[in-house]
């Protein structure tokens, strides 16, 4: 019923104790919160990482500092997961791209995408572009 991943940037005890969990079903997240748009839609984009990539240590989250939604270090990719994105003077659209940018500095990571509901565009920070796009057109090319 639920899928676990595990922190990059823990050590092998914390890789094995502080995990993050996803549900197989996204309707279960209905049934236990009121407000679940954003949890069901960050779950969506777990799904489909893991369905992609596999469930064994292929996806995982990074937090030590910077929280980033999923990273596959194969791949060199980091994702962010947003329902609504805005414009640069929010407080998400900060924390979103500043963790992806921050990121990048310390892991060779190039592939540095924000998954949202219906937004698109292409970010320039610090040097380094960041793609946003709807799910609609992730799921496509997933």
């Amino acid at each position: 019923m639920i899928l676990p991943l595990t922190n990059f940037a823990d050590n092998f005890t914390g890789r094995e104790t502080n995990k993050k969990y996803y549900f197989i079903d996204n309707g279960i997240i209905g049934l236990l919160t009121t407000d679940c748009l954003s949890s069901q839609f960050e779950n969506m984009v777990a799904l489909v990482l893991l369905r992609k990539y596999g469930i064994d240590d292929k996806v995982y989250f990074y937090n030590y500092n910077i929280e980033v939604d999923f990273v596959v270090p194969e791949n060199e990719l980091a994702i962010q997961a947003c329902y609504v994105l805005g414009d640069e003077t929010g407080e998400t659209y900060r924390r979103e791209t500043q963790a992806l940018i921050k990121l990048s500095k310390r892991l060779p990571y190039h592939d540095l995408v924000i998954v949202t509901y219906n937004e698109e565009r292409e970010i320039e920070v610090d040097g380094k572009c960041i793609t946003v796009v709807p799910a609609w057109k992730w799921l496509i090319g997933a």
